[in-house]
């Protein structure tokens, strides 16, 4: 099994993909190489992570406050700031569907774009936190969502 902030990261991955201009480019490893050719694509990883631990007998339950980076990379000749917003705009509105998934709430967008070539390319960065509990001796088992 997996480490539980991994299984997260694999969940809003999946709830992405198909959902926006990326279609099925959606991707969990942040070195996937990603070819201008094959924009726009997002990689969904995790940030940092802040452990509350509860002591609880006989197991010490830990509560995680995951941070996930959804990077949505594309590229435009003209409108490279619509683009990022559209993409920003798609990736909340995947992300907050119903059902709710482990407690997430937004924490911002940052936008970066830069010039490669011929075409625009930039790098709309939707940043999230997700809410998990774990046994500490467990931390590949999801208990629960604070």
């Amino acid at each position: 099994m997996a480490l539980a902030a991994e299984q997260v990261v694999q969940a809003i991955a999946d709830r992405l993909a198909g959902q926006t201009a990326a279609g099925s480019r959606v991707y969990t490893d942040r070195w996937w190489p990603i070819d201008s050719d094959d924009l726009p694509a997002i990689k969904v990883v995790t940030g940092d992570e802040e452990f509350d631990v509860r002591d609880a007998l006989p197991r010490s339950v830990v509560e995680d406050s995951l941070d996930v980076n959804v990077r949505a990379y594309v590229k435009a000749r003209t409108g490279i700031d619509a683009e990022m917003n559209a993409m920003a705009s798609l990736i909340l509105k995947a992300a907050f569907a119903p059902p709710m998934m482990y407690g997430l709430e937004p924490l911002g967008i940052d936008r970066d774009a830069e010039t490669d070539g011929p075409a625009d390319t930039a790098v709309v960065t939707v940043r999230l936190r997700a809410h998990i509990m774990f046994y500490a001796d467990d931390p590949d088992t999801i208990i629960s969502t604070p």
